[in-house]
């Protein structure tokens, strides 16, 4: 069984590192040059290309960067904002080359740790699972050396989420663990919330329960909606498994409360899917088919065609369910409680 976690990205719940954590690092990567006058036009052009990447402006960015690249290709900012740009815009083979140029022209070891950890993310999205493994373990050995507990938990949590990736669950679990113990509070609810994903896949439920409860607790303390929101999604989901509907619908409505609140259109999408999966398992298909449908639309409108065509085959499987019911042949396909893709 398998629910959704949180992941921090390029959906940005991907990877483990957010928005927040990986604005960090980025802004430890390197020192900011004063720009002025007689500034050199790379390096204005690498300003440029790092404002336009915080206003997440990515192809102003990316325009900004090549430039910077163009006048000097050696030059460390210009390759690693250049390579964040594509990155960002999804692009993620001509990121994974500007940012091998990067880890070249690194001098410091906030640059090397900070290109390492770049690296391993986009590696570990073309599912060059090796390679991002040796990217990440070098991060982690540079985050010990520079005795930085917060770098040290998030290159613990992409590690994490790489073996999560690849299924090997024992040890997803032991690095999601070590981040939250060894990581600062504020950035692991990512963890708790994919350690009760590894936990529902083992039937553990209990301690799923745990997980999903600490994930929304530390939600609610940093007042992040979307964080709260998902974890209470996924907590209902869970309940819901365990026939318990009462409970499940209570939570449900929480996630989807707070996912509103955070105007987060993928989740809102989603928050109608958990919906639609209650009311089937409930035995409302009316109201089944109304989230459902609900949710089609919403992926529909945000470009995720692939949720989309699942909520397509949902609402068949009712339709199918409803016409078998009419004939009085027992019904085929009937919609099921399932836990949530990751």
């Amino acid at each position: 069984m398998r629910f959704r976690r949180k992941m921090v990205s390029m959906k940005r719940q991907r990877l483990c590192i957010h928005a927040a954590a990986l604005a960090f690092l980025l802004a430890r990567a390197a020192p900011a040059d004063a720009i002025g006058f007689f500034t050199p036009v790379h390096k204005k052009e690498a300003a440029a290309c790092a404002d336009a990447l915080e206003k997440g402006n990515y192809s102003a960015a990316i325009a900004a960067g090549q430039k910077a690249v163009s006048a000097k290709k050696n030059h460390f900012d210009s390759r690693h904002c250049l390579g964040e740009a594509y990155a960002k815009a999804g692009l993620n083979q001509e990121a994974i080359e500007q940012l091998r140029e990067a880890l070249m022209l690194a001098e410091t070891p906030n640059q090397t740790m900070v290109v390492n950890s770049g690296l391993g993310q986009l590696l570990q999205k073309e599912k060059d699972y090796v390679k991002a493994l040796e990217h990440y373990d070098t991060a982690l050995a540079y985050a010990i050396v520079l005795r930085d507990k917060r770098t040290r938990g998030l290159a613990l949590a992409n590690l994490a989420s790489l073996f999560h990736d690849r299924e090997e669950n024992g040890k997803a679990l032991e690095y999601y663990r070590r981040a939250v113990d060894e990581g600062e509070e504020k950035d692991t609810g990512a963890a708790w919330n994919n350690m009760g994903t590894i936990l529902v896949a083992q039937k553990e439920y209990a301690a799923a329960l745990d997980a999903y409860g600490r994930a929304a607790a530390l939600g609610e303390k940093l007042k992040d909606n979307l964080s709260c929101g998902i974890a209470l999604l996924n907590t209902g989901n869970v309940l819901m498994a365990q026939k318990d509907f009462t409970a499940a619908g209570a939570k449900l409505a929480e996630g989807f409360a707070k996912v509103q609140g955070a105007k987060d259109r993928y989740w809102e999408a989603a928050a109608h899917e958990y919906f639609g999966r209650f009311h089937a398992a409930s035995g409302d298909m009316a109201k089944a088919r109304e989230f459902f449908a609900g949710a089609r639309d919403k992926y529909r409108a945000n470009h995720n065609e692939y949720e989309a065509q699942q909520m397509e085959l949902r609402l068949r499987e009712i339709d199918a369910a409803d016409a078998a019911k009419t004939a009085g042949a027992p019904p085929e396909g009937a919609v099921t409680v399932e836990p949530m893709p990751r």
